[in-house]
């Protein structure tokens, strides 16, 4: 789903900021080359808010959950969400 150059890129996201970015590292892995916007950006929009957990599916599709509070009685819902490469550019 994603493009060979998103080989080997560390992706990570922030509770508290609300993104989604990715690390580009060495051929080593051990130098940081850059770091990148990732979602929210141009290319993929919607938001991120709360970010709790990140991780590549079966279909190489990058999938993440967000968490928030409900209000004492309400049932709990669960989403998860699919952000695919599309165009990004760094």
């Amino acid at each position: 789903m994603f493009p060979n150059e998103f080989d080997g890129v560390y992706f990570f996201g922030n509770y508290e900021t609300n993104y989604i970015k990715f690390l580009d590292l060495h051929s080593t892995g051990t130098t940081v080359e850059g770091v990148y916007d990732f979602k929210p950006s141009p290319e993929i929009p919607g938001n991120t808010n709360n970010i709790v957990f990140l991780e590549e599916g079966i279909d190489c599709a990058l999938y993440y959950i967000n968490y928030r509070l409900l209000p004492l009685g309400t049932l709990p819902t669960y989403s998860c969400c699919s952000a695919s490469h599309s165009g990004l550019s760094r």
